[in-house]
């Protein structure tokens, strides 16, 4: 990055904090490509041993897990409400409603858990299908690293690799800089191209249900790879 455009960077960036911006943006998350015979608690520790390497401090642990509902037939039109946590936000509780090509997100807090719980009539919770993602989180400069182990119904299914860049929150502005981190970290698996969720929103400021949507784009990946929706 030349000093011209860094310039230009720092300056947005201050820009949006006179504006009172909140400085977070998880730029990238994305699976790492599982090898033969190395289970899933074999490549968090090797992925941790790197990361350490680069200078990284480990800050804690991290959790964002998914329930899925799904209404009764008798609603008629099939309607699906995600409901996603993340310890980044404990008081916070997302949920995505799917209804048709319709798709509302939300914010609550925690009484949001209970309200579902008291509608069995409308909305059935799919416990086999409820996933998260967990393990160590890391610091090192401006950004912060998360490994996550992927289970199912307790059951291994990967790793997700999320980096949250503090300075700024416009995904067009810090893109280059992130994506050179992550190739200096995790090598060719990281593609020159942002993901497929930020590409028509990289002017825009980045928000936690960002994060969630990526989220929830990988769970239902890991969840049709094991036939299961």
């Amino acid at each position: 990055m030349r000093i011209s455009a860094k310039h230009r960077y720092w300056d947005k960036c201050k820009e949006q904090n006179q504006l009172g911006h909140v400085f977070h943006l998880d730029l990238r998350l994305q699976q790492y490509p599982m090898i033969e015979n190395r289970t899933g608690p074999q490549t968090i520790e090797f992925l941790s041993k790197r990361i350490l390497a680069l200078g990284a401090v480990q800050a804690g642990q991290f959790l964002v897990d998914c329930e899925t509902y799904m209404s009764v037939p008798q609603l008629g039109i099939q309607r699906t409400v995600h409901v996603l946590h993340n310890s980044e936000q404990p008081a916070s509780v997302f949920a995505i409603l799917e209804s048709g090509n319709k798709v509302v997100p939300l914010i609550a807090d925690g009484l949001f858990d209970l309200l579902m719980l008291k509608m069995p009539t409308i909305y059935t919770s799919k416990k086999q299908t409820k996933i998260e993602s967990k393990g160590p989180r890391f610091e090192i400069g401006d950004f912060c690293v998360k490994l996550g182990s992927v289970t199912m119904s307790q059951n291994f299914k990967g790793v997700l690799v999320e980096v949250e860049y503090r300075p700024c929150v416009v995904p067009g502005s810090a893109w280059e800089l992130i994506r050179e981190f992550l190739q200096g970290f995790l090598g060719s698996t990281v593609s020159n191209q942002a993901p497929q969720y930020l590409q028509n929103r990289m002017n825009d400021i980045y928000q936690p249900l960002d994060t969630i949507h990526q989220y929830l784009e990988h769970f239902g990946q890991y969840r049709k790879a094991t036939g299961v929706i």
